[in-house]
């Protein structure tokens, strides 16, 4: 049985002949910058969550990337204004509890044999903390919107994590440049991020070592068969279809389809995220 995968995206200011190389060499991929253990790396790869805001990843024990092709262009957080949009092929995200084990029984979803090659959806992960930190306030507490912004300021980045990329599951690249604004956000205590408008610059570099058929050994012995032709193709229209035009990554405020929080009653708090179907979380918690 064929599987298609998935398609996500990482923004990184290295050029593409050391990412994925030119017809004659190819490129190194993306590798963390720190060796830690690689069974179960993404423990040990998540920062510690604060008392009032969501855990993020460790950029250097791991590699991160983007379920959403808008928010990519959000990082690398500096101040360069050019940089390369990666389109990136893995096997389907797993999701993992607030101990950060591996969830039992995902739909539809295969667990690697090596283990790095696990991709974890590291936007669900934060989704669930960011319910538990709503749940341990008052009604005082959520009548101040920075102070619910702050608690899921990180979700704008609908971010994924993985231990490493092969140059075989990189598409293609375009150069973008981009125009940086720090958003602030001012509650119990402050935090600044960043927003941008960007442009994609120039042509389309197709990746020449890219593997559009890949096989993945997963547990009893037993191998996947991964066709990631459909989303090479989905990923040329995306940015074709986008070309020549000024975008924008999500804001805190709006990246979530224009509501991050949306307050129900006094006892009920609901955590919105429309971005697409596969990715749509409309969960609730309780004070």
């Amino acid at each position: 049985m064929l599987r298609d995968g998935i398609l996500v995206w990482r923004s990184d200011t290295r050029k593409t002949n050391e990412i994925f190389g030119d017809n004659d060499n190819k490129g190194e991929g993306f590798k963390s910058r720190i060796a830690i253990n690689k069974e179960k790396w993404w423990q040990e790869s998540i920062n510690k969550a604060g008392r009032e805001t969501c855990s993020d990843a460790n950029q250097n024990k791991c590699v991160s990337v983007s379920f959403n092709m808008f928010s990519a262009p959000i990082f690398p957080m500096s101040k360069e204004e050019t940089s390369y949009l990666y389109a990136i092929v893995l096997p389907a995200a797993l999701k993992i509890d607030p101990s950060r084990e591996l969830r039992e029984n995902q739909n539809h979803t295969v667990i690697p044999s090596n283990l790095t090659e696990v991709v974890i959806d590291l936007h669900d992960y934060q989704v669930q903390e960011a319910q538990y930190i709503l749940s341990q306030y008052n009604e005082e507490y959520f009548n101040s919107k920075q102070n619910v912004l702050l608690a899921g300021a990180c979700l704008y980045a609908y971010e994924g994590m993985t231990y490493e990329i092969d140059a075989k599951n990189i598409v293609c690249a375009v150069e973008f440049s981009r125009n940086v604004s720090p958003e602030k956000i001012e509650g119990s205590f402050s935090i600044t991020l960043q927003t941008s408008t960007f442009k994609f610059n120039g042509r389309i570099i197709e990746n020449p070592h890219f593997e559009p058929k890949q096989y993945l050994a997963v547990s009893g012995n037993n191998t996947i068969v991964f066709d990631y032709s459909e989303k090479k193709e989905e990923a040329l229209r995306m940015i074709i279809s986008n070309s020549n035009k000024e975008l924008k990554t999500p804001s805190i405020r709006h990246g979530l389809g224009g509501k991050v929080f949306r307050p129900g009653n006094s006892s009920t708090f609901f955590i919105l995220a429309p971005f697409q179907s596969k990715y749509l979380y409309c969960s609730y918690c309780r004070n």
